[in-house]
């Protein structure tokens, strides 16, 4: 009962171990208690044999649970329990006891038990009430002749309606090979579980890697275990770069046996491997064995490594081959078991998921640098514009404000940050800026909005721009300008548009009462005989062709006057005579409309002035 619980004891730890490292660093990899039934079956068998299921009967060939049986790594045996005869045993019983398989069978217990068959006998009646019994040093005849002293195990296994009698030898060197492997195992996911935290809490691979071989190297008694990377330059030939390694004694290591064969050099500096051997770990195959299973053409790796057998695991990361991990025996032609095979493997997918982390750790690390760079540009850029910038988040929630729109309102910007944009000035953020922003939410859109608002005595120009990256939306930027100066120019421009209207309108008038003079002048020449009166006629005619001459040249003055390239023209002119010429063409428009038209001058008025008789007939008129 002892061992049994040893072994359970051993068992749970393992798995739980084993768990933990899995979930904690390598979550591609899934292990269930299941595996470990298959990998010791013994645990689950061996000493729990009421968990075997299937039919057992006085014939062998219905032993439907052997199979099962046959795969233990103790000797067994199963006797019909009324009979005490063998039903079957397997091969670990049949060496043990030095009996071919088929002599054994229907053998009688008391043809293989050199003790009392009657106290055997009286222990075996007990087994109904008791279930199982120990029994210490039992003899047993052998088939060439010698004894065997055994602890052994009776186990009365019922099942259904059939029974039968289960003999476990404990003392067998395979017990003891069993336990040994067992604490080997559980010592390296120990291990393994100690690195994997240590993984997870720094970034400093190296001297992580070095402990690691180090302990791997002497839980499995090599002695020499090395990292090994694999370079190919573009263009290059394969080298072999030698990371981190350990050996039992400094004489023989790895690295000093390749220099003093190959020469001194870097490290990268390759070194004899056969091609067979470097296809195969590409492959995601081990390479193990000693040198005398190899051929003579593989043989020269033993001896630059000055090793009798050798075990290499490959490594890789992000299903890329990284390298191998090398374990030497430079003492023995060791055979490497599954176990060990296995252990080697968990360790080289444990490196190749440390390197693998390391690699997105720094992927991320490089991305968060660029990012924060390119965030410190946008700040910067955001600082020194000479408008307001507010950035909202997909929920409206400020997370830059610039130094121009502090200064606008009086406040720091941690005032506004991580807050609510509709928390600040309701006059400025209204009901239609909100419409525009929910828009930007539930639509697809990418051009921004522009509206204006009045501000603290300013008029502010109000643009707002969604940030989206494909269907999704992050946020809007919302960018303030003072367009104060801009909207006063405006309504310059629009009281100057309105002038010209108006002054078209008056020119439209003035143009009409020149024509108006010439038209009806030339009717009442055309039908006028005396020669007198038509000169009189034509020569009002010429006046007010003369006026309208001037009105267009009035225009044309203020065309000049908005290119500023009006010139004034001075001679010497009669004033009486431009007020005259005035009074003839203002006089019948006058009398046309009833009115009494009258006027006079100064008696000072000089016959003879300077100036732009143009622009003083324009002013006069």
């Amino acid at each position: 009962m002892l061992c049994k619980s040893l072994f359970f004891l051993l068992l749970t730890k393992t798995f739980s171990l084993v768990q933990c490292l899995i979930s904690s660093y390598m979550p591609s990899i899934h292990l269930k208690a299941s595996h470990f039934a298959s990998l010791f079956p013994f645990m689950f068998s061996g000493l729990g044999i009421s968990s075997i299921k299937g039919h057992v009967s006085t014939h062998q060939d219905s032993l439907v649970p052997w199979r099962f049986c046959e795969e233990l790594p103790v000797p067994i045996a199963i006797f019909d329990p009324v009979s005490l005869k063998i039903l079957k045993a397997n091969q670990r019983f049949l060496t043990w006891i030095s009996f071919p398989g088929e002599t054994i069978q229907d053998f009688h217990i008391r043809e293989i038990l050199s003790t009392s068959y009657e106290r055997v006998a009286d222990m075996l009646a007990l087994l109904p009430e008791k279930q199982e019994i120990r029994s210490p040093a039992e003899f047993f005849r052998t088939g060439d002749g010698h004894t065997k002293r055994a602890d052994v195990i009776w186990r009365l296994v019922i099942h259904q309606d059939d029974s039968f009698i289960l003999l476990l030898i404990l003392d067998a060197p395979e017990i003891e090979a069993t336990k040994a492997s067992l604490e080997q195992r559980n010592k390296t996911l120990e291990i393994f579980a100690s690195t994997s935290q240590r993984l997870l809490r720094s970034r400093h691979l190296g001297n992580i890697f070095r402990d690691l071989l180090k302990s791997i190297g002497q839980t499995m008694n090599v002695d020499q275990i090395c990292l090994i990377k694999v370079i190919k330059p573009a263009g290059g030939s394969l080298k072999l770069s030698f990371k981190y390694y350990w050996a039992r004694t400094q004489i023989g290591s790895f690295i000093e046996n390749a220099y003093r064969t190959r020469g001194t050099g870097s490290k990268d500096k390759t070194f004899p491997m056969p091609r067979k051997w470097l296809k195969a770990l590409k492959m995601g195959q081990e390479i193990n064995g000693s040198i005398d299973s190899f051929p003579e053409t593989e043989q020269l790796f033993f001896e630059v490594m000055k090793c009798n057998s050798v075990l290499l695991v490959p490594i890789f990361v992000e299903e890329r081959w990284f390298g191998f991990i090398a374990c030497c025996d430079n003492r023995n032609t060791r055979q490497w078991d599954d176990v060990e095979i296995e252990i080697f493997h968990t360790a080289a997918n444990l490196i190749g998921a440390a390197i693998k982390r390391q690699r997105i750790e720094t992927e991320i690390l490089k991305t968060h640098q660029e990012a924060e760079k390119e965030a410190v540009k946008l700040r910067s850029m955001i600082s020194a514009m000479d408008s307001g910038i507010i950035l909202i988040d997909e929920n409206d929630i400020i997370v830059e404000v610039n130094e121009w729109f502090c200064q606008l309102v009086g406040k720091p910007n941690w005032d506004f940050i991580g807050k609510s944009l509709w928390n600040f000035y309701p006059e400025l953020f209204d009901r239609k800026v909100a419409s525009s922003i929910k828009f930007f939410k539930i639509q697809n859109a990418t051009e921004g909005k522009v509206t204006e608002k009045s501000f603290k005595n300013l008029q502010i120009s109000l643009r707002l721009q969604p940030i989206r990256s494909g269907q999704y939306y992050h946020g809007t930027v919302i960018n303030l300008t003072d367009v104060t100066h801009l909207v006063a120019a405006r309504e310059i421009a629009e009281e100057a548009n309105l002038a010209k209207s108006r002054f078209l309108a008056n020119v439209s008038h003035e143009l009409r009462t020149p024509l108006n003079g010439i038209i009806g002048m030339t009717d009442l020449a055309m039908s006028c005989n005396d020669t007198k009166e038509l000169e009189e006629y034509l020569g009002i005619i010429k006046k007010s062709a003369d006026q309208l001459l001037k009105l267009i040249n009035d225009i044309l003055d203020f065309s000049r006057l908005d290119t500023e390239s009006l010139q004034l023209n001075p001679r010497t002119f009669n004033p009486h005579d431009l007020i005259q010429m005035l009074v003839e063409v203002a006089e019948p428009q006058a009398t046309a409309k009833g009115l009494q038209f009258n006027y006079s001058w100064v008696s000072n008025l000089p016959l003879l002035v300077k100036g732009d008789v143009e622009r003083a007939h324009q002013i006069l008129s």
